[in-house]
């Protein structure tokens, strides 16, 4: 099992200090068993669906909404 909790601060999405994004909270879960080199887990990003806004090349994004998925692996 494993979580993860990640926390930003206000930040500014322009230049001229304008357009401003309010501190969140992002919470990630992972659960998981493994049986020699087999491993099936399952997986969920942003519990709660936090939405904040973020910004790339004078673009604003939304950011990734609630996933979840399963993850299956084998070593040899």
């Amino acid at each position: 099992m494993r979580g993860e909790h990640r926390y930003s601060g206000a930040y500014y999405l322009n230049y001229d200090y304008v357009i401003r994004q309010s501190p969140f909270h992002v919470f990630n879960a992972r659960a998981g068993l493994k049986y020699k080199s087999y491993e099936l887990a399952t997986w969920r990003c942003n519990l709660t669906d936090v939405r904040y806004r973020t910004w790339a090349t004078s673009v604003y994004l939304l950011n990734t909404l609630r996933l979840w998925g399963l993850t299956a692996t084998a070593t040899f």
